[in-house]
């Protein structure tokens, strides 16, 4: 992973501060962890790995409700990693694209939200096929294409604003559009389960935390260029609440896509 943006996880906060607020802002329950082991139902003996392991709470979820198999996160964050590891679980430093372990090693693989980091998807779905045995199961989690609109023309116009480069978006490398025919291309098959859904803020303060958690996705790096953006961003949300134009609603949502890779 080469991402310059994968700065914003050598410290999780602003990861957890995203994590939060789907949690909390969603205008429906949304439970990314529950869609995903729901178009999947792995065995509690499965050996699983988890890609883009962020805080680790997906596998010490799954260890605290009783899934007995070997479970291991990889991410390219040494945060993401310490954050991971346990007595339970192994945690590793490493690479999407060069996956660290060996041919048919896993039961399941999974990749929530993070395969837009990686410097190569076709190479990453072919690696995460690689380690899983066969008729194991690979779960892919991206956002939909059309996923938060609203704050990608919030945070990219205060960016311009200030003089910064915005950069394509993360998001346009691994979506609802592409990533299922990537895993299809790769395993021969893909299914696909979408969930749409809203943020929704009634308030200023957790939109602002929310938008000042993704400002490294769009190229703005360092504490000057974050207090110059968010002091453009502030003034477009307060002017929004101030006039009473009501909640400040952006649809999103997600897919879960799963394949099988086959019997040799």
């Amino acid at each position: 992973m080469t991402d310059r943006a994968l700065d914003d996880y050598l410290d999780l906060e602003p990861l957890q501060t995203r994590i939060d607020t789907h949690r909390k802002f969603s205008e429906r329950p949304d439970d990314v962890e529950a869609s995903l082991l729901g178009c999947i139902t792995p065995q509690p003996g499965d050996a699983l790995l988890d890609i883009g392991s962020g805080t680790g709470d997906f596998l010490r979820n799954l260890r605290t409700s009783g899934h007995t198999g070997r479970l291991v996160a990889l991410d390219s964050s040494p945060a993401a990693v310490a954050a991971a590891g346990n007595s339970s679980i192994e945690a590793h430093l490493g690479d999407a694209c060069d996956l660290p372990f060996a041919d048919d090693t896993f039961d399941v693989v999974t990749a929530r939200h993070m395969l837009y980091h990686v410097r190569d998807l076709a190479l990453a779905v072919l690696e995460a096929q690689r380690v899983l045995r066969p008729t194991g199961t690979f779960v892919a989690v991206v956002n939909n294409s059309n996923s938060s609109l609203r704050l990608k023309e919030a945070v990219g116009a205060a960016a311009e604003a200030c003089g910064i480069e915005v950069p394509p978006h993360v998001g346009e490398r691994a979506n609802s559009a592409n990533v299922p025919d990537v895993v299809a291309a790769t395993f021969g098959q893909a299914a696909v389960t979408r969930f749409d859904n809203a943020l929704l803020f009634d308030r200023p303060d957790p939109l602002l935390r929310h938008l000042a958690s993704v400002l490294a996705f769009f190229g703005v790096h360092g504490d000057n260029d974050r207090s110059a953006v968010m002091e453009v961003i502030s003034v477009t949300v307060n002017d929004w609440f101030e006039s009473a134009q009501g909640p400040w609603r952006d649809e999103k949502g997600y897919i879960v896509c799963t394949a099988r890779k086959a019997r040799p």
